[in-house]
């Protein structure tokens, strides 16, 4: 046989080093590789620095890369699809505005393809491309009665008007989308029997009247998935309708019986099967061992499969796209200790080549799992899997149950949640108990009902069998879902061997289950509970976490989110309250953003961190490691950086906010810049801890030489207006222009025209701060807004300026925020206490209510509760629909205790003299009594208002 040949380049790590969870856990940069029907391109969906996405196609002929698509970071790319080999049909998902489609022309070009693109108007679905017809394509366009089809050219999606084509096929009234075969000449649809609730499928010919059923989908105890039609009467399906195991089977669309057996695996549940064109089965797929494996009957789909797998060792692989005439290919393999790699693939040549590996970090080198057959306490055989550190093994085994329980299984596949507790130096074991899907029906229907019982059995048996063989100092449960479950029962059962849990969005009160929801308890949702958990009895207190829990000794981490429509959260919140009453060492992380899991990487992240740190300190391990390389500290860096975030959130709920500090700190030791900048902000504001500028001063320098921009901004405001330290307009001019050199942005221009106008000394130059700004004011954003506001109020408010030099700043005035008249006079309105409620008129709108008219009270640590005034601002001759009046307000903070720093705010108001004007502020939980001054200074510098609050803040 003659050899696969394939372009790689090996990298061989001298050793396995810690993983950073940014590496492993993250949507891969290069989605969706596809191959144009002739072959001539290769595209690709690509993820860009600057969170832009393109869709990319490389040139077969001299494999160059040409982007023909950018989206912005409001929009996403939803599915692309190729329909000639000149155009690319386009679906795009946007954030702030409807979804769109648009048509992509791509045309031959002597250096490069040219590209057109058409705004896609027809309101309907692309059926089918049409291969052998690729002048035209097969159009649903839906009316108010049915669905028609038509055959219609490309040019037709550029409009909505269809009045000059004729239908083809009129569409099954209430049916839903529609697919078409090509080699057949056949129309697929379904519909749903809303009184039967069932799906029911059916199928026609092109030109023939009559939709004919094909079968009916109810909601069953077997599976039945439809495969293709082998012949007119006949369709192969994946069932287990009549058997334990599902196989390829014969349907007879006639009788609607299975009539026979094309395939069957003795031991594992086929997962899928493919048909050629002439309905002969070409292949069908099982897990084994935990890896997708797939046995093929015909001998040249055989000998390329062995080809590859020859090529590729461990690596599972499947086909991605191919070419119509299949000599060019895509293909993903994949394996428990590679990510993913996207191979091109070209027949002729017999030759292989790697496109991309979405692997993030291509040097890592990941933690192999071995599978292992062990057997239950009544002798039935079972699978499961051990996944040990490579380095550093800290000597514990974590067993992890996984969700479902019924129909979840576990495979051999590569796991970032695995390969990161192994990079830290824990052993993972995971088994396929009673009720894990693969295995027959038998097997699957044995564990419902078997919650805290059977199941927990069949996983003491695989931990009994590991710790036969390896040695552990220490042995933890983690889960998630019902793993969480799981993970807390173990304990409670065997509570000499598991020493810590970590359960995530789990169930503990299983009787709550039947009488609260936030899916309605309807029959079907009880009877989908009783699937699972079994019928409702007072003994699921028994197998019930939360009437169990004082026979919990192992410290607990409940982890869940607020959104969780599956699980509830109340589950989490009723067993963290119960664990805590009794006096029980548990710790909690409600996400309030979160569900049944996470729907963005940086959440998962954060939860890995919190697993990590709570078996570090609950197990009291040191970590082995002393010299970190550069990966494994930005691996710890991240870490710390993710908890010390955690800890300070407003969205998400712990138990440890005050530890937040500690763990910056970890991370400015290990010379993270923004960690050394929160740091510093903690000296600044006193949090948990003396107020000490210098030592702020000394953080925000070393954030500034690592080049962190917040830094720089903070230490030139510092040095210029912050009233902490005398001022020193050289060092904050050195800071805002090093800041600026980094980055010509409106925040750093704004922020060193500032200093050029109020510095006091040989570096004021008013010319040029006028320059700055005039250059600048018209890229001010929303981004921008607030930050501009209060430059400009500090420009007008700290510097001192000629009459021409204040006609220049009108100038920029008038730009940013349509000053028409400099003069004006403050007309106060209301002065004093006020609380922001919802108001009975205007269907519930908010409004400012006074409390106090004093200007020296106790205030309440209350977000509603706010002082301030509230004016009109008004000079002869306005006009009020049309003139623009701008002012500055500056709060000056001065606190009763003298060993704490002065604050001073700075705004910009604008708006017309009709609208009432207010200037407030909000004191929260850091609040110290003291005085508050505020100045009022209108656009000529003159101080239109001033007035003290005393202030006393109490809980």
């Amino acid at each position: 046989m003659k050899k696969l040949l394939i372009l790689l380049f090996f990298i061989f790590p001298l050793h396995a080093e810690m993983l950073s969870s940014e590496d492993l856990m993250y949507s891969p940069d290069q989605s969706q590789v596809k191959v144009s029907p002739s072959g001539r391109w290769i595209s690709f969906l690509e993820a860009q620095e600057d969170k832009t996405k393109t869709l990319n196609i490389i040139d077969m002929d001299s494999m160059k890369m040409y982007y023909i698509v950018k989206l912005d970071e409001d929009n996403d790319f939803y599915n692309y699809q190729w329909l000639t080999d000149d155009d690319i049909f386009i679906s795009v998902k946007s954030r702030d505005s409807d979804d769109f489609e648009v048509v992509v022309n791509v045309i031959e070009g002597e250096k490069k393809p040219k590209i057109e693109q058409h705004r896609v108007k027809a309101k309907g679905y692309i059926v089918d491309r049409l291969l052998s017809d690729p002048e035209h394509i097969l159009f649903a366009k839906p009316d108010k009665k049915n669905t028609l089809l038509y055959q219609v050219p490309l040019t037709a999606l550029y409009s909505n008007d269809y009045s000059s084509y004729t239908p083809i096929e009129k569409g099954l009234k209430g049916a839903y989308s529609y697919f078409f075969d090509e080699h057949k000449q056949q129309l697929f649809t379904a519909k749903f029997d809303e009184d039967e609730k069932s799906l029911q499928f059916f199928y026609k010919v092109i030109g023939n009247k009559k939709w004919i059923p094909i079968f009916t989908l109810t909601d069953a105890d077997y599976q039945f998935l439809p495969i293709g039609f082998t012949d007119q009467d006949h369709l192969a399906v994946i069932t287990n309708k009549n058997t334990d195991k599902s196989q390829v089977s014969l349907f007879n669309i006639n009788t609607q019986e299975i009539t026979d057996t094309l395939y069957q695996h003795p031991k594992y549940d086929i997962q899928s099967a493919e048909l050629d064109d002439n309905g002969k089965l070409i292949a069908a797929s099982y897990i084994k061992h935990g890896k997708y494996t797939t046995d093929y009957f015909i001998d040249a789909y055989e000998q390329l499969h062995s080809k590859v797998a020859e090529a590729l060792g461990d690596e599972q692989f499947f086909w991605v796209d191919s070419s119509i005439d299949g000599k060019t290919q895509i293909l993903f393999s994949h394996s428990a200790t590679v990510p993913g790699k996207y191979y091109l693939y070209q027949s002729e040549t017999n030759h292989m080549e790697l496109l991309f590996s979405v692997a993030k970090n291509k040097d890592a080198t990941y933690a192999k799992t071995t599978f292992f057959n062990f057997k239950a306490y009544d002798g039935t055989n079972l699978e499961g899997y051990l996944t040990k550190p490579i380095n550093n093994d800290k000597q514990v085994l974590l067993v992890m149950p996984h969700g479902g329980p019924i129909g979840i299984r576990e495979s051999d596949e590569f796991s970032p949640e695995v390969q990161y507790l192994a990079s830290r130096g824990f052993s993972i074991l995971r088994v396929n108990f009673r009720g894990s899907a693969g295995f027959g029906k038998e097997f699957l229907e044995s564990g419902v009902g078997q919650f805290g019982n059977l199941i927990e059995q069949d996983i003491s048996a695989a931990v009994a069998e590991i710790r036969s063989q390896y040695s552990f100092k220490h042995t933890c449960s983690i889960g998630a879902s019902y793993g969480g479950y799981s993970a807390v029962m173990l304990a409670i059962k065997h509570p000499d061997i598991y020493e810590c849990v970590i359960a995530s969005f789990g169930i503990y009160d299983l009787p709550l289950l039947y009488n609260a929801s936030n899916i309605a308890l309807t029959k079907d949702y009880q009877e989908l509970i009783e699937r699972t958990v079994g019928e409702y009895s007072q003994d699921l207190k028994d197998i019930s976490p939360v009437y169990q829990a004082t026979s919990l000794k192992a410290p607990v981490l409940i982890i869940a989110g607020k959104q969780d429509e599956i699980s509830g959260f109340e589950q989490s919140n009723r067993f963290y309250y119960v664990l805590k009453r009794l006096g029980h060492d548990v710790e909690k992380a409600f996400f309030e953003r979160s569900g049944h899991g996470h729907q963005i990487w940086y959440y998962d992240q954060v939860e890995a961190a919190l697993a990590n740190d709570f078996l570090e300190r609950k197990l009291n391990l040191n970590s082995t490691l002393t010299n970190y390389t550069e990966s494994e500290k930005k691996a710890v860096q991240r870490d710390a950086i993710l908890l010390a975030d955690t800890f300070d959130s407003k969205t998400i709920e712990t138990d440890r906010k005050k530890e937040s500090f500690d763990y910056y700190q970890l991370a400015a030791n290990l010379d993270h810049d923004r960690a050394m900048f929160n740091v510093g902000s903690y000296y600044h504001r006193g949090d948990n801890r003396p107020i000490d500028i210098k030592e702020a001063i000394e953080y925000y320098s070393r954030a500034a030489e690592l080049g962190y921009e917040q830094a720089l901004e903070r230490l030139g405001y510092i040095y210029s207006v912050s009233k902490l330290v005398k001022p020193d307009y050289h060092k904050a001019k050195e800071f805002f222009q090093t800041a600026f050199d980094k980055e010509h942005s409106v925040d750093n221009a704004f922020n060193l025209a500032s200093i050029y106008c109020i510095a006091d000394n040989e570096i004021r130059d008013v010319d040029k701060c006028l320059s700055m700004l005039n250059s600048y004011a018209n890229k001010v954003d929303n981004e921008s807004r607030q930050h501009v506001r209060e430059q400009i109020s500090i420009i007008m408010q700290e510097g001192n300026y000629s009459e021409n030099e204040l006609k220049g700043l009108h100038s920029v005035l008038a730009k940013l925020y349509g000053l028409n008249y400099p003069n004006a006079i403050l007309e106060l309105e209301r002065k004093g206490l006020f609380k922001l409620v919802l108001s009975d008129k205007f269907n519930g709108e908010p409004e400012i209510e006074q409390l106090s008219k004093q200007l020296d009270f106790i205030y309440k640590l209350d977000d509603e509760q706010r002082f301030g005034i509230e004016f009109y601002m008004n000079r002869d001759g306005l006009d009020t629909r049309r003139d623009r009046l701008v002012v500055f307000t500056k709060w000056h903070f001065t606190p009763d205790d003298k060993a704490l720093n002065d604050f001073v705010y700075y705004q910009t108001l604008w708006g017309d003299p009709i609208t009432e004007w207010s200037t407030y502020r909000t004191l929260d939980e850091t609040s110290t009594p003291g005085t508050w001054t505020l100045d009022v200074m209108g656009a000529n510098q003159q101080l239109l208002y001033q007035n003290t609050f005393k202030v006393t803040a109490i809980n």
